[in-house]
């Protein structure tokens, strides 16, 4: 009798441990059973199965399978799964298929499997099954749908291709995209002996070496090469970025990246270029017109000056044609003026105006500026006197822009005038 007792509690203890293990195996996994009793329509499960359609094992009932109909289903899942049990009770084929389920009204995703139960002479008793809860794989499943989806616009919209490629190199794996760029169509197999083919002979190299460069370095990969149609010579600008997979002790897995073409995009910078290289011509040409205008404009002027200079000193003319000449003077030098400043806006174009600091009297050079302008402003009714007040005249500068600019000051103040 001691030995059946023990031999009872062995069994015992087992089968809780079993049961311990089949409960905690259920909940690692999100899978509950159910019994379904035909003769009586009563269901059982287990703890798992209640979890998964949130009731408390100790105090909800199991709903009958009819009474699931909106609360553990929404109504087309359970007419769904209505249609499969009665298959299975029919033909004795069991089902398996996922469906929308409800957990405390909110919606979740499970699969759900059941077989037909029998005695040995054939009647039918009941069903026995599981439902597994996936809602997490389903979220996860949307979600990389999702991703894939926005993926797949970027790729439209930018024309990007995705390249793969296991290591040590062999068969590579390229999307269409990839393809296009190297002129190969969809179904084109590539190889790396076809990618160093279809690149321009003289980007081959320098493409194998900057590969082996990022391998071995664990560094970036990104340069642009140019892929050359084998049936018409045409060339693409590619521009390749990637980088390399390593195991845990180092070794290489993988070689993966993307290509976009940019050919457009050199085609406007080789323009741009171009139209850089015509507009500094253009500058050029110009700097050297002049340049050289500025020189026959000068050259005239100078005899004038002395000539001019020359007859002011002819005590036999008189005072009216001395300040004749005094004016032929000035205009002549004040065109002479003009024709520094045309060069100096060239200067001060290409940043090659310079400044020479020296001392100077800014008294002085008020007074040859008032004489300069005189006569303009008084043809235009504008009397300009000075008052010479300063108690420290001198100054460092450069008298000749000083003066400039003094000038250009008295040149339009006239032109703003009231009496003009």
């Amino acid at each position: 009798v001691d030995l059946e007792l023990a031999e009872r509690e062995k069994r015992e203890r087992s089968l809780i441990e079993q049961t311990r293990q089949l409960r905690e195996a259920q909940q690692l996994s999100h899978i509950g059973s159910w019994y379904w009793d035909a003769r009586t329509d009563a269901s059982t499960g287990s703890e798992e199965l209640y979890r998964i359609y949130g009731l408390d094992p100790a105090s909800d009932p199991l709903p009958t399978f009819t009474g699931q109909r909106g609360t553990f289903y929404p109504v087309e899942a359970w007419e769904r799964l209505n249609r499969a049990v009665q298959q299975t009770l029919q033909t004795g084929i069991g089902y398996n298929m996922e469906l929308g389920a409800l957990r405390h009204g909110k919606s979740i995703w499970v699969t759900a499997r059941g077989e037909r139960v029998q005695d040995p002479d054939g009647t039918i008793t009941g069903l026995r099954g599981t439902v597994q809860d996936i809602t997490e794989l389903k979220t996860a499943e949307e979600a990389l749908r999702r991703s894939t989806q926005r993926i797949e616009i970027v790729k439209d919209i930018a024309e990007v291709g995705f390249w793969f490629c296991d290591l040590p190199f062999g068969t590579l794996e390229w999307d269409s995209m990839v393809k296009e760029h190297f002129w190969l169509p969809p179904d084109a197999q590539v190889s790396i002996e076809l990618f160093y083919e279809l690149l321009h002979p003289d980007d081959r190299e320098r493409t194998r070496r900057r590969i082996e460069h990022a391998i071995s370095t664990r560094e970036r990969f990104e340069m642009d090469y140019r892929t050359v149609s084998p049936e018409d010579g045409r060339i693409k600008w590619i521009r390749a970025i990637g980088c390399a997979f390593y195991a845990a002790d180092g070794t290489p897995l993988r070689f993966d990246g993307a290509t976009f073409d940019i050919t457009e995009s050199r085609r406007v910078e080789a323009g741009l270029r171009e139209s850089e290289i015509a507009a500094r011509a253009a500058s050029a040409a110009k700097d050297a017109f002049i340049a050289q205008l500025s020189h026959e404009l000068r050259t005239p002027l100078t005899p004038v000056l002395m000539t001019a200079g020359a007859l002011q000193e002819d005590p036999s003319l008189s005072d009216d044609v001395r300040q004749q000449l005094r004016m032929v003077e000035r205009n002549v030098a004040l065109e002479a003026r003009l024709i520094d400043d045309l060069l100096d806006i060239t200067r001060i174009t290409h940043g090659k105006l310079s400044l020479r600091s020296e001392p100077c009297n800014a008294h002085s050079l008020l007074r040859n500026v008032v004489e300069m302008v005189q006569d303009e402003a008084e043809e235009r009714g504008v009397r300009v006197s000075l008052d010479l007040r300063a108690t420290r005249p001198q100054l460092p500068a450069d008298s000749a822009r000083l003066q400039q600019v003094f000038r250009n000051i008295l040149r339009n103040a006239p032109r703003a005038s009231v009496a003009f």
